[in-house]
């Protein structure tokens, strides 16, 4: 075979490779070139040429330090007094002693003009007359006064330019007013125009930028900037309205700022209603924009949509149905290389829709509060949250039922009823949104009550699907995807019947960081990395959106119903925004990394299967890459064989198996399979009752003293029966066997064959049956480790979830209940384990060789895979049990594993080399948008 060459991937030339994203916006008239279909080829990489070595005699570049906060600070430190003394010069200027402009005495400034020279009191009014919200200052013999420019003679004509009007009746001349700007409360007056024809009051001031407090006879007002202030500073930041009132207050006067007058009600009116006024003016409701959208788009929406999810009528190719088979992938938002295994998908669904969905317990609402029952929300459903009447009665069409997951990553789920959030009407919020972009879905969000239950993101799911075109292909990414799924057709038939037929071309993942705690069935099922047409898409992006909303938890809690939804409606429409401003940017550099990194992927891909049998390889292409049912768990081309240990239990129904074959024969000895797996069971009672006495500790209490008692009393039975069997089979063991007291069951040594020696087996005439005890033993100790894994899944999890939602005294008392059971689960696997692999060590386990290791307390844990890596997170390494599902019995042929391992390697690194290809068309949507 001749040597092949390193390959490297070339594409059509990029028009906006190196070039910035604004530049290439004014190239192209405000719109991004559309890639065209990039053909990957391989082709012979030209020769580098080496960079040329400096010379020797050349001194090396000094290296420079960067500046860290310490070493910058020590350079302001010697600055400190001179930037104190300017800030004291500027408070505190010398007494004015040049005349005004006008010849009278200068004795006021004002402080925010800029290089403000000083002036008499009449100029410095008709110097302000269009500056009416500045701070000034004036000289009143010992020290600057502030002053407000209406106790100077100001007056804020409206409609006139600041002049007054010369219409205006001398009765009602002027009003006294308060306005709240940027820079505190004024009292100020105002005089409105009277010319022909009469404007309204309220109107002259919303003309003037001055929001009024009230529209019957106004006596306060804001200004437009302080509004928009507030609104980008609670958007920001989530200040609350509060918070940003008691600034203006101190700004005001910081000394006794409780002398300002107190307009936080009218702020918080007013603040509310010009949030929703700039979503309906930014969304083009004002001008009727819906008729120019498509019509699968909720009439009124005041939502930013994502521009980069597939909607027909706006991102998408005029003949998009039309695409050809072996072009179909242009059309299609994510395809995978092998597109065989998905052709009658493709047949039905040219283009894919990725959602998320998950609850957040951390945006709650408050009962027992003074609520207001008439308040409803402005917004009334045309946001991100669905229209409320119509949530409130579905919810009482739904039974109050408890969803409880069999899934082990999930059932700390079952904590939940232990830790209710105390006082609250709403205990969270339930939400779906893109999955590859994080964008909220218009109508995609209802309120949780008594924790996260399905019928909560039935709803928010089928409000999304109305919006949906039926062609589509609808990936859905639920962390509880496994169980959500099973009866949701049967849910949506008896609520949602007019999207059954676009929930039946939904398909089902978990997000890449919860499926690490799922069952091994569910990563092969619902694993983004296995799953075809994916691209890489880790589905948590909705997590980072919780992360970002649950910083108004705390002042959204308080709020009425409307209010609260008005409120996070406003974060969340300015959330999509902000994704939207940054999303050509992301997209393009993502678009340059996958094209980099399928290279690599590729390459290493080619070498990995020169070295394979051809043979092999060509049978592996041709495996679908579906998910299987064989009867006992869910096969897949990407999943490793399973050639596990023995089970106790297939040991027990070998060895009664032979025990009745040898009953047919004449020289039939007994095996006493019974006998082995009373006493086994015996040692398990034993280790309970000392778990349950150390825990009872010097003192237990009544309730478990007669646990106890009862436990004692169940094993002294037993081991009385088990006792009589010995006696009576095995005689030579008579000199062994003492007495058995009550007060002592769980000591008692059952004097089974791994409690002698080898020798001592053969005098006494347990040689025999300490073979078939070998078998028990080893389905003992791989039965102990499987459970061993399950249980500290449970706990790891449980911890987490307790860590992440559990709050207050009784709750945690509550859970800590909870994972002290779960921690005794794990002492119990352990003890279970370590005293099986001793009683197979005295039967002759070879140490050596043996997967079977000691097992130590310090490596009962699982490997933490929601935190990202830290320093040394790569050293640490997993316990040797977590791999014990791959290993297989002393004798078995290992060709047949070794080249399933290299199938499922070979696989995997296909599945990845597919998605990463999936991401370099993902940009085609944006630029088309």
């Amino acid at each position: 075979m001749p040597p092949r060459h390193k390959p490297v991937i070339k594409s059509h030339p990029n028009p906006y490779q190196r070039v910035h994203t604004s530049t290439i916006l004014t190239s192209h008239g405000g719109r991004l070139p559309i890639p065209t279909e990039t053909r990957h080829y391989l082709q012979p990489e030209p020769p580098k040429k080496r960079p040329a070595e400096p010379p020797s005699n050349v001194p090396p570049l000094p290296q420079k330090r960067p500046k860290g906060a310490s070493v910058i600070m020590s350079d302001l430190k010697p600055h400190f007094n001179d930037i104190l003394s300017a800030m004291l010069t500027r408070e505190c200027h010398p007494t004015p002693t040049a005349p005004c402009r006008c010849g009278a005495a200068a004795n006021t400034w004002c402080t925010e003009c800029w290089e403000s020279p000083f002036y008499c009191a009449s100029c410095i009014v008709e110097q302000h007359r269009n500056l009416p919200f500045h701070r000034v200052e004036q000289w009143n013999g010992r020290f600057f006064e502030r002053k407000e420019l209406a106790a100077l003679g100001l007056v804020i004509g409206l409609r006139h330019h600041g002049h007054l009007c010369t219409q205006a009746p001398s009765d009602r001349a002027t009003t006294k007013f308060t306005i709240v700007h940027t820079n505190g409360v004024h009292n100020v007056t105002v005089a409105y125009c009277h010319c022909a024809p009469r404007t309204k009051d309220t109107d002259q001031l919303l003309l003037a930028g001055l929001f009024p407090g009230t529209f019957e006879r106004p006596a306060s007002a804001f200004t437009f900037a302080v509004l928009k202030e507030h609104h980008i500073h609670s958007l920001q930041s989530k200040k609350a309205a509060y918070d940003y009132f008691e600034a203006l207050r101190r700004l005001t006067d910081n000394v006794l700022p409780n002398s300002v007058k107190d307009r936080y009600r009218e702020f918080l009116r007013i603040a509310r209603v010009w949030a929703y006024l700039k979503a309906f003016k930014r969304s083009g409701q004002y001008y009727d924009i819906d008729k120019l959208l498509p019509s699968t788009r909720p009439s009124g929406s005041l939502a930013v949509h994502c521009p980069s999810c597939p909607e027909d009528g706006f991102n998408m190719a005029p003949n998009w149905r039309n695409t050809p088979p072996d072009k179909r992938w242009v059309a299609t938002l994510f395809v995978n290389q092998q597109c065989a295994h998905l052709a009658s998908h493709q047949a039905r669904h040219i283009h894919t829709t990725w959602n998320n969905g998950d609850g957040n317990h951390g945006l709650q609402r408050k009962g027992g509060k003074i609520d207001d029952p008439d308040d409803v929300e402005l917004w009334d459903g045309n946001g991100y949250f669905v229209n409320t009447p119509k949530y409130e009665a579905f919810l009482k069409t739904v039974p109050d039922s408890e969803e409880k997951s069999t899934c082990v990553n999930l059932k700390a789920v079952n904590m939940q009823n232990k830790s209710k959030f105390r006082n609250c009407v709403v205990t969270g919020v339930a939400a779906v949104i893109c999955a590859r972009h994080a964008l909220f879905r218009p109508c995609g969000m209802v309120d949780m009550q008594k924790g996260e239950k399905y019928a909560h993101m039935d709803y928010a799911l089928a409000s999304v699907l109305r919006q949906q075109a039926p062609l589509l292909w609808i990936m859905f990414l639920y962390d509880i995807a496994c169980q959500y799924w099973i009866n949701l057709l049967k849910r949506f038939k008896a609520s949602f019947p007019r999207q059954v037929s676009t929930a039946t071309t939904l398909r089902y993942g978990v997000g890449k960081l919860h499926i690490q705690g799922h069952t091994e069935d569910c990563m092969y099922r619902h694993s983004l990395n296995y799953m075809d047409c994916c691209g890489r898409t880790h589905g948590e992006a909705v997590e980072t959106c919780w992360a970002e909303g649950n910083q108004a938890g705390a002042s959204t809690r308080e709020m009425n119903a409307g209010h609260r939804h008005d409120t996070l409606d406003d974060f969340h429409g300015d959330w999509n925004w902000r994704k939207v401003q940054n999303m050509s940017a992301a997209i393009y550099k993502k678009f340059v990394a996958a094209q980099e990194d399928f290279k690599k992927k590729d390459d290493y891909f080619a070498a990995l299967t020169e070295s394979m049998p051809p043979d092999a390889v060509e049978k592996w292409r041709s495996l679908s890459t579906e998910p299987k049912w064989d009867g006992e768990q869910w096969a897949s081309v990407y999943r490793m064989k399973q050639l596990k240990g023995p089970s106790q239990g297939d040991a027990y129904k070998s060895l009664c198996q032979r025990e009745q074959e040898l009953k047919k024969q004449s020289s039939f000895q007994s095996l006493h399979t019974n006998f082995l797996d009373s006493g086994l069971r015996i040692q398990a009672g034993q280790r309970r009752l000392k778990r349950k006495i150390a825990d009872g500790g010097d003192s237990p209490s009544p309730r478990v003293l007669d646990d106890i008692e009862r436990c004692r009393e169940r094993l002294f039975k037993e081991l009385s029966q088990f006792r009589k069997y010995q006696d009576r089979e095995f005689p030579r063991l008579r000199d062994h066997l003492t007495q058995i007291s009550i007060d002592e069951v769980e000591n008692i040594t059952l004097h089974l064959p791994s409690d002698f020696s080898a020798t001592d087996r053969s005098r006494l005439g347990l040689h025999d049956l300490g073979k078939y005890e070998y078998d028990l033993r080893e389905g003992e100790a791989y039965d102990a480790i499987r459970h061993l894994r399950e249980a500290l899944k449970e706990n790891f999890i449980s911890v987490q979830f307790k860590k992440k939602n559990v709050r207050g005294q009784k709750d945690s008392t509550r859970s800590h209940t909870v994972l002290k059971k779960m921690k005794e689960d794990v002492h119990q696997c352990a003890q279970k384990y370590r005293q099986a692999r001793a009683a197979l060590v005295s039967l002759g386990l070879d140490t050596v060789s043996s997967k079977l290791q000691p097992l130590h307390d310090r490596e009962c844990y699982l490997r933490d895979v929601t935190q990202k890596r830290r320093l040394g997170a790569e050293e640490v390494v997993e316990p040797w049990f977590w791999t014990l599902e791959d290993i297989t019995k002393d004798g078995e042929p290992l060709l047949e594993w070794s080249l399933n391992g290299r199938r499922a390697n070979s696989c995997r690194l296909s599945s990845h080399l597919a998605l990463t290809y999936n991401t370099t068309v993902d940009s085609v949507r944006w630029f088309r948008a």
